[in-house]
């Protein structure tokens, strides 16, 4: 598979695919990925352990030529309704198990034009003559229009090569399949030549092209007999093949785009020099027409001067003028005002900082918590402030950090939504098929995989995801969620309280303003709410206290009060700023959302201890037999029945894989209860 997606990154439009003596079992799972090589006409998979073919191979909509020989299919209908489902399949290599299979293929499929290396015959006696005729003399390459030497020089190595190994006799049924799958490969390169010949100017590249063609179709051969001598031998000589097709093709692709881009640019270089030369003659004609008006007016203040003094002799006036005086007049005649300068520009005002959030408390890496499991337990308190330190987080992906890419984070808060959403729909899916769920990571991958399907860019993107988790969840809430749920630290049930707290919280700032403006409509109470929700206006601290006060009870109220009072003298002794004990709504959210998920990982701390002591395998899922064991260790005064009751909660359909988030669900009283009395008694 890996072979296959290297050569799709390296040459995508390539229409040819080989992948003989690679000992492949099964197809089906390089199908999605032939399916990608939109151009794919010819497809070798001869010499493998294939026992059938996969129906999802109809989809191959182009195929025209199909080597499945030297596989060990039980019988030809084994394969013939996958063949038959090949729209443009013209070209088929077989191995035949007795003499009657060869009439059913030519009676299954009736546009076959080529059985193994020999052409059919039209018409209807085309089944009976194929059996009793063989191709007697090999076509001349001076048909095929390709060198006449070159390919008599590869013959003569095929030549050499079927006395190597296991020797081919002469005549055989194999030196004709051989000889005939040969000429077939001389035919398409033949083809080939004549197309690129004919799309443009590509001679000497497409000539050079056809004849590395011709070489590689004694690869195949050669891999073979190298690897009857030594496996390993084989194994190295077609991983060498590949490199070396994989580079003359990318070669002769560069050759392809230079010679078209110097057409392109031969084509567009004398519309750019008639383009040049007709602005050259506009740019000279309005310079001789600005010329002439020059003149023009020159000649007209002349006049105008003379008709002046003419008039000033007239009236008496005989006072000498100066040319200087008469100069300046004319002047004022032909010269415009110039324009006013352009104002000084105003310097530009500095922006605000913008207000310091609090920081997010991330819980302390899974191993030290591992680590911890057999010290003594601390008495436990109520939530407090989050912490301001930097906290370590592992990355999901080994990949280091300056090879992944960075993600802004609204490009990881649009990816997290489609997370999210894409989960929502899978796990209603799920239920309607009675499926086991996913945990957040697990389809995290799922996701990446529907939206991207190279491995390559779902594992870039996962780490990208964790990297910007990193990044960014020491001041986005939204992204610190994210990142608790995914490393199981949190339960997929607190995304459902966190919405529920946001819609809350709205929804209580909309009746105190209602209340506070009781003669105002409601588009009016829109307008100020949104005005607050955008941040454009602040909250004053009547308003915020009211909606703290009427969620929480008081000693979370209080703590509440406490952040928020000390994140605004933070912000007014960093920014010099009078008190105006007004809040930004965008602050105020992730106050409450950072305190809120603070007192889930709190309560959650002890139960995870436990979770990972049955999660071997630290994914997330655990079967029935670890539910059991975790109830049983975590709440040992549940009855047997009790027991039987959970399990059929947590795993309804049977699957034998219960995720965390599930465990949690159908545990959370046992979690609250027992998280209540270790801070009421303290930890023994």
């Amino acid at each position: 598979m890996e072979t296959l997606a290297k050569l799709f990154a390296a040459t995508p439009d390539t229409d040819e695919v080989s992948l003989a003596h690679c000992h492949l079992y099964s197809l089906e799972p390089l199908v999605p990925l032939l399916k990608q090589f939109k151009e794919l006409r010819h497809l070798d998979v001869s010499h493998n352990a294939l026992t059938g073919l996969p129906l999802e191979m109809a989809q191959l909509a182009r195929l025209v030529a199909l080597d499945i020989s030297g596989n060990p299919f039980p019988s030809v209908q084994h394969v013939l309704p996958v063949l038959t489902g090949l729209p443009s399949l013209k070209s088929l290599s077989i191995t035949f198990a007795s003499t009657t299979d060869e009439a059913l293929v030519m009676t299954a499929l009736p546009r076959l034009r080529i059985l193994n290396g020999a052409p059919l015959p039209f018409g209807p006696s085309s089944a009976i003559s194929l059996g009793t005729k063989e191709a007697k003399t090999r076509t001349s390459p001076v048909s095929w229009g390709l060198p006449t030497e070159h390919v008599q020089n590869v013959a003569s190595i095929v030549s050499v090569l079927k006395g190597i190994g296991t020797p081919i006799a002469p005549q055989s049924e194999e030196d004709l399949r051989i000889t005939r799958m040969f000429d077939q490969q001389m035919e398409l390169v033949s083809m080939a030549l004549k197309q690129e010949t004919a799309a443009g100017d590509f001679g000497s590249a497409a000539m050079l092209h056809a004849k590395f063609k011709i070489l590689a179709a004694s690869t195949s051969l050669a891999t073979q007999k190298a690897g009857e001598c030594n496996a390993e031998l084989g194994l190295a000589i077609q991983s060498l093949t590949f490199l070396h097709h994989e580079l003359i093709t990318s070669y002769h692709t560069l050759v392809q785009s230079l010679i078209e881009k110097q057409q392109q640019e031969a084509q567009v270089a004398p519309a750019q020099l008639q383009q040049l030369l007709d602005v050259a003659e506009g740019l000279e004609a309005d310079l001789q027409e600005s010329a002439a008006a020059l003149a023009a007016e020159k000649k007209r203040a002349a006049q105008l001067q003379e008709e002046n003094l003419r008039l000033r002799h007239q009236l008496g006036d005989t006072r000498p003028r100066s040319p200087s005086a008469y100069g300046n007049e004319g002047k004022s005649m032909i010269v415009r005002s110039e324009p006013p300068p352009p104002p000084p520009l105003q310097p530009r005002k500095q922006l605000p900082v913008p207000p310091q959030v609090p920081h997010v408390l991330i819980k302390k890496d899974k191993v030290s918590r591992e680590s911890n499991n057999s010290r003594t337990r601390a008495p436990t308190a109520r939530p407090e402030a989050p912490e301001t330190a930097p906290a370590k987080c592992l990355a999901l992906s080994p990949a280091p950090s300056s090879a992944v890419k960075n993600l802004t984070l609204k490009q990881l808060r649009d990816m997290i939504q489609a997370i999210y959403a894409s989960k929502k729909k899978h796990d209603e899916m799920c239920i309607e098929n009675e499926a086991p769920k996913e945990t957040m990571e697990q389809h995290m991958y799922t996701y990446l995989n529907q939206r991207f399907g190279l491995q390559t860019l779902i594992v870039e993107y996962a780490s990208a995801i964790m990297k910007g988790c990193s990044r960014y969840m020491q001041t986005d809430a939204d992204v610190a969620t994210f990142f608790h749920v995914v490393r199981n630290e949190v339960d997929e049930g607190f995304l459902r309280l966190k919405s529920k707290l946001e819609e809350t919280v709205v929804a209580l700032l909309r009746a105190f303003l209602r209340g506070l403006y009781p003669r105002k409509s409601e588009g009016a109470i829109n307008r100020i709410l949104q005005a607050k929700l955008s941040d454009q206006t602040l909250l004053s601290e009547e308003e915020w206290h009211s909606v703290v006060k009427y969620m929480y009870d008081s000693h979370d109220s209080h703590s509440i009060v406490r952040l928020v009072e000390t994140h605004m003298q933070h912000e007014e002794a960093s920014n010099n700023a009078k008190s105006t004990r007004g809040i930004g709504f965008s602050i105020l959210r992730k106050i409450l959302l950072n305190y809120q998920m603070h007192g889930r990982l709190r309560m959650l701390e002890d139960f995870c201890r436990h979770f990972e002591q049955v999660d071997t395998e630290t994914v997330g899922v655990i079967p029935q037999k670890s539910f059991i064991e975790l109830v049983m260790r975590y709440t040992p005064y549940k009855t047997q029945d009790e027991i039987e009751a959970l399990v059929q909660l947590a795993d309804p359909f049977g699957n034998d894989a219960i995720t965390f988030s599930e465990v949690v669900e159908v545990l959370f009283k046992d979690i609250r209860s027992h998280k209540a009395q270790n801070s009421t008694i303290g930890y023994p």
